[in-house]
């Protein structure tokens, strides 16, 4: 139909008004893939925002805009927790991918802490707006981001200490890598390393250049 927008430049539009709020400068390129969804893609020198053609911006999680513009501001800024470079030996067993998974929620959260550093208040309206669309998906990453900069913690934005003890427990842990104005690599997996053995796990990670490396020490 004429005058219909198509998907990606809609989507397109949406990625370029959050990189703008949130001060990414120079603005990657945004390019279009197959299927949907928005990512980050990008190596030691340049950056990508990879959308999907049929990527519907009524329905895809915000918390996913706020990651992909939060990595950029990560990649702007020289951090080299991105790109995470993980090992073939991560996909090994479920106990490794448990870890994997846990590296990626943490960048996450400090991804979405960056977009918290440079707009505050936009970070702040983009979490009310997962609110009131019941985006659940955004809610928890976002809520414990937000908690980590807020003077009351984790209990200003909803979370019960008795409730929801795993999440403090994890969150204040990590926070020193999180709440980084750069974020380090090499604290990242001492962090997660001291996460692993409190935890009685036998994995333990090394990096060898840009990749992280999984082992178990049993």
């Amino acid at each position: 139909m004429p005058g219909v927008i198509p998907m990606f430049e809609k989507a397109k539009a949406f990625m370029l008004d959050h990189l703008k709020a949130f001060g990414v400068d120079p603005l990657p390129p945004v390019i279009e893939t197959r299927g949907k969804g928005v990512s980050l893609l990008q190596n030691e020198k340049e950056s990508v925002i990879v959308i999907g053609s049929s990527t519907d911006t009524e329905t895809l999680p915000l918390v996913e805009w706020m990651v992909a513009t939060g990595k950029a501001l990560l990649h702007q800024q020289g951090s080299d927790i991105v790109p995470l470079i993980l090992g073939a030996e991560s996909n090994n067993n479920e106990q490794l991918l448990r870890v994997a998974d846990d590296l990626f929620y943490i960048i996450d959260l400090a991804a979405i802490y960056q977009c918290y550093l440079q707009n505050p208040v936009e970070a702040y309206c983009i979490y009310d707006d997962a609110i009131e669309l019941k985006d659940e998906e955004s809610l928890h990453p976002i809520a414990v981001a937000l908690g980590l900069s807020h003077p009351r913690g984790l209990e200003a934005m909803g979370f019960d200490k008795n409730g929801h003890a795993p999440v403090f427990e994890e969150a204040e842990f990590f926070k020193p890598v999180v709440t980084q104005k750069r974020p380090d690599l090499s604290l990242l997996i001492a962090l997660q390393n001291a996460w692993q053995k409190q935890k009685e796990s036998p994995i333990r990670l090394t990096v060898e250049g840009q990749m992280i490396r999984f082992k178990s020490v049993v």
